[in-house]
């Protein structure tokens, strides 16, 4: 069974599909990529792709306070760390509430 917290397939898949797809859409004109932290995949396999193509852009992870109840993204300090997830690769780590993550969640879905 495959295991998304430690398969290198996963970073491979952002890699090779999503990384190219933002790049392509930003016609390269990329800064900054954030994501959540949940297994690792979109972080590590998007940033690697941009990162090759355009060394300056930074890469910025976002995961939930400690005790969170954000589904889906978790806090590296109380979670198994993903075997997949190199927080060396980061030029940035920030740490966000529940409420106002919420809130902007809302906020872009409108």
């Amino acid at each position: 069974m495959p295991n998304q917290f430690e398969n290198e397939n996963n970073v491979l898949a952002h890699y090779e599909t999503t990384g190219p797809e933002i790049f392509s859409q930003t016609n390269g004109e990329i800064d900054v990529f954030v994501a959540g932290m949940g297994t690792g995949g979109t972080l590590m396999g998007v940033g690697k792709y941009l990162k090759e193509r355009k060394p300056q852009v930074k890469i910025i992870g976002v995961e939930p306070t400690v005790n969170n109840k954000i589904q889906g993204l978790k806090n590296m300090q109380e979670s198994i760390v993903p075997k997949i997830y190199h927080p060396e690769e980061l030029d940035e780590k920030i740490t966000v509430e529940d409420d106002p993550a919420y809130e902007m969640a809302r906020l872009l879905a409108t």
